[in-house]
């Protein structure tokens, strides 16, 4: 509005007419301004009284164009120009120019069409064009974008949209790689096809890195090789040969696999394996089951690929980790596979015994078969599980540790209870040991000797009242453990070491073993020499078991 015509006004109303009229100038400029109105309220004399309404507003519309900006095509290739239209509303009075910044995504678009750019739109048009050239080069790139933003001036007011994008695809080809066949058998050619999209518009070669696992394909052939695919074609092959040798070879694949020049981009698939197999024929074995129980047979599955003309002969190999296999299924077993069949079984017994073990292995490797080669697998190995309760195959011994050792009163030495480096619980075992001491002894000139044994002799107990050896009424103390399984990190029932009953854990793995510091009392009797043995009864793993030790312990008198 005019500012002149702004303020207070005084409005005439004529005698005996019942309207009047106020009218306010607007400036038409050439300012590209927002919205505004103008607000004529009454207010009061005591002329008149002010009724409803006393108040009115007229909005005030500029007359400089909204511009927007839209994209003419979402996406066009390289070498196409991304078009943009520029939009006025209303059409201008006069011609306006436009500013819009043009920038891109990747390296599509002339650089010399990008920044601040001028569009003018004519007086009374509502539309003006936009075309950014982009470069149809031959290097394979990555999408793009080119976009147009609209930018302010005076002359127009920016609406929405205000900007645009454009896509820009590379017109470069992508290509992939594919197998003909999933497998091939030596002698065959491991074929690939590359595929191109689009069809290029000029030739292009493709570089392909070729490997192998095995043997099978011809080395001149493997490395970095080039694959043509002409001008406007999507395909071409590329084959590998492969050998037909005289040799067994296990399977083995040649493998294609795409690497990039800058004539076209890489998609997936970028790699591909044709598997290779062996055509001589072969020998293999295969266990029938992975694990089986000690009393059960191992058994193994030898095969022939293909089935034999005539009857042949295949040489295992058969060794096993443990004792579980009896020995003389053991070593090079030779195994028949008739005429047209094409395996043969061979079963390894395995000894159902009373020792607890550790699981073991039987291994079946093959060496040699008549008229064939051995390949993979050559070799086949089951799992033998022990079925014997933990402690089930321990056994009381006393080898060493003084065994049959003279002992003069007052003097001390060690005694073995248990000593079996064979012997090794598989799991942790909970233990309860329970000790009974027997003594007997000769005096001299007493008894008689029959048949290599002493008969008469007497249980004796000579300890005097009162000294250690009445601790524990024998004439030997068991002072404590001094090395061994069972003794290691063991607890005695009772404060009286050698009383009561020893508790712990063997823990799996540990090679049973148990020594005892012994001490003969040096008490004031005469006395004949006696034999000292020991008797334990030993709770373990819900099994009791009573184990005499063998061998004695010879007591002298010093009396």
């Amino acid at each position: 509005a005019d500012p002149a015509h702004l303020g207070t006004r005084n409005v005439t109303i004529p005698k005996a007419a019942t309207t009047a009229k106020l009218a306010i100038p607007t400036i038409d400029d050439t300012t590209a301004e927002p919205p505004g109105a103008v607000t004529a309220t009454l207010t009061a004399t005591s002329a008149y009284t002010i009724a409803q309404p006393s108040t009115a507003t007229v909005a005030v519309a500029d007359n400089e164009p909204a511009v927007t900006v839209t994209a003419d095509a979402a996406a066009v290739t390289e070498g196409q120009p991304a078009e943009f239209t520029i939009h006025a509303n209303p059409a201008p009075t006069n011609t306006i120019t436009v500013r819009v910044q043009v920038a891109q995504t990747g390296r599509h678009a002339d650089p010399a069409h990008l920044g601040t750019r001028n569009v003018t739109i004519p007086k009374a048009a509502t539309t003006a064009k936009l075309a950014i050239p982009t470069i149809d080069d031959t290097t394979a790139e990555p999408p793009g974008a080119v976009t147009a933003t609209l930018t302010a001036t005076s002359a127009y007011t920016i609406a929405q949209p205000s900007t645009a994008t454009v896509a820009v695809a590379d017109n470069e080809p992508a290509v992939t790689v594919t197998a003909d066949a999933a497998a091939v058998t030596e002698g065959q050619p491991a074929e690939f096809t590359i595929h191109a999209n689009p069809a290029p518009t000029n030739t292009i070669t493709v570089r392909v890195q070729v490997a192998q696992t095995g043997r099978h394909a011809d080395p001149a052939h493997l490395g970095t090789r080039n694959v043509t695919i002409p001008k406007a074609a999507t395909t071409a092959k590329l084959a590998i040969p492969t050998i037909d040798d005289t040799t067994a070879e296990p399977p083995g694949a040649v493998t294609a696999t795409l690497t990039a020049t800058s004539a076209y981009t890489i998609a997936q698939p970028s790699t591909a394996t044709v598997a290779v197999a062996d055509n001589e024929p072969a020998v293999t074995v295969t266990a029938d089951a992975a694990a089986v129980t000690e009393g059960q047979p191992a058994e193994f599955t030898i095969h022939a690929n293909p089935a034999p003309t005539n009857t042949i002969t295949v040489r295992v190999q058969v060794a096993q980790t443990g004792r579980h296999a009896d020995p003389a299924h053991l070593g090079t077993r030779n195994v028949t596979i008739p005429k047209a069949a094409t395996s043969t079984k061979l079963a390894i017994p395995t000894i159902d015994d009373d020792h607890d073990e550790f699981p073991g292995t039987i291994t079946a490797t093959i060496n040699t078969a008549t008229g064939y080669t051995t390949t993979t697998p050559h070799t086949a190995t089951i799992t033998i599980n022990d079925n014997d309760k933990p402690l089930s195959g321990l056994a009381a011994s006393s080898r060493g540790c003084n065994s049959g050792y003279w002992l003069y009163e007052g003097a001390r030495t060690n005694f073995c209870v248990f000593n079996d480096a064979h012997y090794v619980p598989t799991t942790d075992v909970d233990y309860t040991i329970y000790f009974t001491r027997t003594d007997r002894s000769r005096l001299p000139g007493q008894g008689w000797y029959i048949s290599g044994r002493w008969y008469s002799w007497q249980n004796i107990d000579s300890a005097v009242p009162g000294s250690s050896c009445d601790v524990q009424g024998t004439d030997v103390v068991l002072l404590d453990w001094v090395d061994g399984t069972f003794g290691k990190d063991a607890q005695w029932d009772d404060a009286a070491k050698g009383s009561g009953a020893l508790r712990g854990t063997i823990k799996a793995g540990s090679p049973i073993s148990l020594a005892w510091d012994i001490e003969a009392c040096d008490d004031t009797l005469t006395e004949g020499w006696e034999i000292i043995s020991q008797r334990i009864r030993l709770e373990a793993a819900g099994e009791t078991q009573v184990y005499w030790v063998p061998s004695r312990l010879f007591l002298r008198d010093n009396d």
